[in-house]
């Protein structure tokens, strides 16, 4: 039995939120405030919480209260117990892999699916309307290096020069993730007849749809190896959209299902 310090258990938590309860011989109950937390910060990874100021409003206030309860629940465990018998693990190793385990948990929870290679990507625009509508939220497995299995008409994860998107004054070499569509392929040839696009002389619909006004040339356009043809924004956030060759290497992933939607019913719709 011995007399736990309350700003020894203070200053634990701060170190590592559950390490205080570990302190004051409360391991489990310190694990459980740490699960709490990975579950919520699953939950706000792969679901649209953090991208209204509603939802950002309530997962500030989760943390808050979360942080008073935690805070509050190690002042009232040292308050109520005059003596704390201590257990095998409050020896300094003990806390050394509470520690590595709490925060391994904490950072598990926000970081698995990207070391895996899923990652959701939030749809701001309507510009690959109706197939992936605005405020829809993408699962996206991306690949190492990169998507090698590339197909027309395949929704992917690409990374496109910031400059390609927003025309500035001062051209931009930084990279950004974006998810496109793929018209054409390697080897392709595209060609425009009066007011119709054509992709390997047939009739491309979705091509003559969205880019015949834009596309000026009527000559036969041969896709170039090691490059695919994709759309990007005019400007991020907006639904107008053009045609660039992508080097395939910069094609880091694919579309695999909707994660989320408004529309509950499209939830899980295979991309």
């Amino acid at each position: 039995m011995k007399k736990r310090n309350l700003f020894a258990a203070l200053l634990l938590t701060v170190i590592a939120p559950g390490l205080g309860h570990v302190y004051l011989g409360q391991f489990r109950r310190g694990l459980r405030f740490v699960l709490v937390a990975v579950v919520f910060l699953l939950i706000a990874t792969f679901t649209p919480l953090l991208n209204h100021y509603i939802g950002a409003f309530i997962y500030c206030l989760f943390v808050l209260a979360w942080l008073v309860t935690l805070f509050i629940d190690v002042i009232r465990l040292v308050s109520r117990r005059s003596q704390t018998t201590l257990k095998s693990y409050n020896k300094w190793y003990g806390y050394l892999l509470s520690f590595i385990l709490f925060n391994f948990l904490l950072v598990l929870g926000t970081g698995l699916f990207h070391a895996l290679g899923y990652q959701s990507f939030y749809m701001a625009s309507t510009r690959l309307a109706p197939m992936i509508n605005y405020g829809d939220r993408l699962m996206v497995k991306k690949s190492f290096p990169y998507e090698k299995n590339i197909k027309r008409n395949q929704l992917i994860a690409a990374d496109v020069y910031l400059n390609d998107i927003q025309k500035a004054k001062n051209p931009s070499k930084k990279l950004v993730t974006i998810i496109s569509r793929v018209y054409a392929v390697s080897g392709d040839s595209l060609t425009k007849k009066g007011n119709q696009m054509y992709l390997n002389g047939k009739l491309d619909v979705p091509l003559t749809k969205h880019f015949a006004g834009s596309f000026k040339t009527t000559e036969i356009n041969i896709i170039p190896g090691g490059f695919t043809l994709i759309s990007v924004p005019d400007k991020l956030g907006t639904g107008q959209q053009r045609l660039i060759f992508s080097p395939n290497q910069n094609i880091v992933g694919k579309a695999l299902y909707i994660a989320w939607s408004k529309d509950f019913s499209r939830v899980g719709n295979v991309l």
